[in-house]
Parts: structure tokens; sequence; C-alpha cells
């Protein structure tokens, strides 16, 4: 598999305990176990399993819920893969997380200096040999020479195959400069990262890039909004989204189409109120929200046939 890392973007970091030590009961931090690492069922023999960690930096909890839904639309999107997220917030998560030691990298460590953490977490989830790893980060990691950003890393040169970090430092328009309500910035991270996960991952399946700019495995992708072009399946592979999703996945759909239509819901009022007066980063967002729900509904009505 050749994934260039010119091609990528900012790999940032991992954090534990610090800003999760106070959360409430119903949080379900995991507490830390045997130390054997967690004991699951392997994936069905037609999957295999991909362990998305959420590591957040300063985001904290945001990214953690972004980073949580744009991960479960891998399911969605390929159903060659059973996901298993570890974040701060889940039964897993909280004591295998406390192998990450971000604290005391330098500021935007090099892929290396993550590799050596990721390979600790790894120690304690114990994948199998045939696992993927994705670890996602909002910290902003080295730029390689005569690159403008780096969107992740593939860490199989610095020993750990299967195995990717993306950073959402320069997927948030934030750190362009870009004004935007805030339910719209943080569902824009959300959707650049799972096209860059499917991108990545549809690649490590096997799949050819092509050059249709609409398909999810499209390459290169040389700048952050080529990103939010890749809207599914297209021409030749088609027939990777024409796949009828399981009720789960369906399900999983319809989530994401509520959450589409509650930001498109929110801009429109603060369209009607502005009038004349909207920014066009408001217009822009409404557009881009009815172009996911008008790609959920039509997945919707190829599964059921309509």
């Amino acid at each position: 598999m050749d994934i260039d890392p010119r091609f990528s973007t900012n790999v940032p970091a991992a954090q534990s305990a610090g800003p999760f030590d106070n959360l409430p009961p119903w949080a379900q931090v995991g507490v830390p176990g045997s130390g054997s690492g967690p004991e699951l069922a392997p994936p069905p023999s037609d999957k295999r399993r991909v362990w998305v960690v959420i590591a957040p930096d300063k985001a904290g909890f945001s990214l953690v819920g972004a980073a949580d839904r744009a991960a479960h639309q891998l399911e969605t999107k390929l159903r060659d893969v059973q996901i298993q997220v570890l974040s701060p917030d889940s039964k897993l998560g909280g004591s295998i997380l406390s192998a990450l030691d971000f604290d005391h990298l330098p500021a935007k460590p090099s892929p290396a200096l993550v590799a050596e953490q990721i390979r600790h977490l790894l120690e304690a989830v114990r994948p199998a040999p045939d696992d993927i790893s994705f670890t996602v980060t909002d910290l902003e990691l080295e730029t390689p020479a005569g690159a403008a950003f780096v969107l992740w890393y593939v860490l199989e040169p610095a020993g750990l195959p299967n195995s990717v970090i993306f950073s959402t430092h320069h997927l948030d328009p934030a750190a362009w400069g870009e004004p935007m309500a805030e339910e719209l910035r943080l569902a824009t991270i959300e959707r650049r990262l799972a096209a860059a996960m499917i991108n990545v991952l549809g690649l490590m399946l096997g799949y050819q890039a092509c050059q249709d700019p609409e398909c999810y495995l499209y390459r290169p992708i040389e700048r952050v909004r080529r990103l939010d072009y890749l809207t599914g399946f297209v021409g030749v592979h088609a027939e990777l989204l024409n796949r009828r999703p399981t009720a789960e996945q369906e399900q999983q759909l319809r989530q994401q189409l509520a959450i589409h239509q509650e930001v498109l819901n929110s801009l429109e009022v603060q369209k009607a109120k502005m009038g004349d007066f909207t920014p066009p980063y408001i217009l822009l967002g409404i557009e881009e929200s009815k172009k996911e729900i008008d790609r959920i509904e039509r997945q919707l009505d190829e599964a059921n046939g309509s």
C-alpha cells in the first residue's frame, strides 16, 4: 500500500487523565483492569477490526463527540470492518488511554515521537496482527519539509504496521481563521475527519485510489477543502455504496441525518434573524448541510429499494 505522507494532515496528540479526573459517574470512564488488555470476541471472519483511539488535547469532549461519530461512519461506508472506539468516556478507554503521555512531548512532535506513545497504547490494547489502529487527536504535529501542513501520518516507517494517526488541527476551520458558528465548525471537523479516515482505510483494505473528485477514494488530498467534496463511493467504486446496510448501520445513518437536520434548522433560524446581513459562513453552512442531508437520504433510499 502506497500512502504518501505528504498528502496527509497534522498529527495531533493524545491526553488522558488530566481533563477527565472529575467526571461524573455516568461518564463511564474505565477503571484499571488486570493489565492483560481488553478481552473482546474476534470480529466476524469477513471483517477486519479497526481500533479508533480518540485522544483529545485542547479540544476535550467536543473532539470525542465529533471523532466518535466520524469513526462509526467507517462501518456505514465500508462494510468490511468492525469498529472498536476507545475514548476518555468509554468503559475500555479510560485506563488504556493512560498509556499515552503526550504532555511531555515538544510542540509539533515528530511522527517517531508520537509512534512511541502509540506503541505503549497498543501494548495495552493487544490488537490482533491484522487489526488496524487509527489514533485521532487535535494536537498539531511536525510538518514534513516541503509540505504546508499534515492531516495524518502513516506510522509503519516507525515500526507500527497498520497504524495511522490523524490530526484534526488543520481540519478545524478556526485554524484557517474562518469565522463559523460552533455547531457548524464541529460538523465540518466531523465531516472532514470521516472523509479522511474513509479515504485512508479504503486504501488500506486494498481498494484503488481514483480520480473522481467526489469519491471517497480520490487521491491526492492536496488541500483540506478537498475533503469537503468527497461525498461517497462513485464511479468505479459505486458498488461499495450500493451494498444494503445492516439494521444497525441504517440506524446510524438516521442518527447522522437527525444531527445534520438539527444543524440546518439552527442555521436557517440565524439566517431568518439576520436577513440581508447573514454572513457568508452561515450561507455556506446551510448549503453544506443540505448537501449532507441529500446524500444520507439517497443512501437510505437505496438501502430501502426506493
